[in-house]
């Protein structure tokens, strides 16, 4: 069916799709036990296959990543699974886990083929998935006297803060030269001493692009 769609019902499909998961964040947050529903579930997981068909990578991940942030309920195992299995006592949360599988589902290779013959390391990816999260480590004002609070960050929740930090330091990519500028601001400007440790360790060992492939060709 995708392949008789024009490239313009496939972007009013892809923009809608999107609005939808947009929609997901605030029902995510405000009333999550909606997301219970199967309807209302299986509308949602519409939306989201309707991104995995036709939306680039980064577009549908964006998304996803948004309406995950949002979320109040726990969504993965103690072990970060987002799958059930049979014999264990410490499944994921049912359906709340849905929304991290799509995540996960979304970065799968055979989902990704198009960004990985166009590029083998997925550096633009990468590079687009450390903006977003430089960009949450921004703070809403800038203050003279550099006294902040967690609530002057676009993210002022310090596990969350902390999890941006450790994912710019894993993508290996440094976008316009803002990566390693933003952590040795947070190292030296956050509120809480956790996020700047983090952001410490990160800014120490960070590595600039140009070693960024030679650290991948060994994986």
């Amino acid at each position: 069916m995708g392949a008789k769609l024009s490239n313009e019902q496939r972007k009013r499909l892809v923009e809608s799709a999107s609005k939808h998961i947009g929609i997901l964040r605030s029902v995510l947050r405000d009333t999550p036990e909606t997301f219970k529903d199967k309807d209302i579930r299986d509308f949602y997981e519409k939306a989201y296959y309707t991104l995995l068909c036709f939306a680039p990578a980064w577009k549908r991940l964006k998304s996803l990543l948004l309406a995950f942030s949002e979320m109040t309920k726990p969504a993965v195992a103690s072990d970060l699974r987002t799958w059930h299995e049979i014999d264990s006592e410490h499944n994921p949360p049912q359906p709340y886990s849905r929304v991290a599988n799509w995540i996960e589902v979304a970065m799968y290779s055979q989902n990704l083929r198009k960004e990985l013959n166009e590029d083998q390391h997925l550096h633009n990816l990468r590079e687009e998935f450390a903006k977003f999260c430089l960009g949450r480590l921004r703070t809403k004002i800038r203050k003279e006297n550099l006294h902040y609070t967690d609530e002057d960050f676009f993210e002022p929740r310090v596990p969350w803060r902390i999890g941006y930090v450790e994912a710019i330091r894993t993508l290996r990519v440094n976008p316009g030269g803002r990566a390693h500028k933003t952590l040795f601001w947070i190292l030296n400007n956050d509120p809480n001493e956790k996020v700047r440790e983090h952001a410490k360790k990160a800014h120490r060992k960070h590595i600039h692009k140009s070693d960024t492939l030679k650290e991948i060709n060994r994986i």
